[in-house]
This record gives C-alpha cells, sequence and structure tokens, in this order.
C-alpha cells in the first residue's frame, strides 16, 4: 500500500515563510513600541523586563552591549533572525 502525502507546492510554502516572518518583524516592531514607555526610540533593560520576547532576546539585540534597545538594533536583529525587515 502507498501513501501519499500531499505537500504544499514551493511557491506556496515561500509565501507562508515569507508572511510568517512579515507577521514576526511586526509584532516586534509592536512591541518596541508599546516598551518604550519615555518614547526616546529606545527600550532600556528595565523597559522591556516583563515582555517574555524582548527579555528573552535583550542580550542578542543589544549588540553594542550598552543596556539598550534601538529600533536600528532591533532591524539588525531581525534581518539575521528571520532575512527581514521591517516594511516602512
Amino acid at each position: 500500500m502507498t501513501v501519499a502525502l500531499a505537500m504544499p507546492g514551493g511557491d506556496a510554502w515561500a509565501q507562508d515563510k515569507a508572511a510568517y516572518e512579515q507577521r514576526s518583524v511586526a509584532r516586534f516592531d509592536q512591541q518596541f513600541a508599546s516598551l518604550d514607555c519615555d518614547r526616546n526610540a529606545e527600550v532600556s533593560r528595565a523597559e522591556a523586563h516583563g515582555n517574555v520576547d524582548l527579555t528573552a532576546a535583550f542580550d542578542d539585540v543589544d549588540i553594542d552591549r550598552n543596556g539598550v534597545v534601538t529600533k536600528a538594533a532591533v532591524d539588525h536583529f531581525l534581518t539575521l533572525r528571520w532575512g527581514a525587515a521591517r516594511e516602512e
């Protein structure tokens, strides 16, 4: 007995992956905006405290190790992680 599995075409998978990446980027962007309490375009470790996604990745995002994360650092992280950047 032969069982055939239906696999989506490569193009459909690529579109789904791209859509997932853009949703992930948008989620990080929204979280950054909501965490930037003092609206100085930076999120400190204290501002990130309690946010599971950014707290877990804070050291990876804060590449210059100055204790704050900027939008540029988030964009760099997202490009490295998902190969995607925020759409403007």
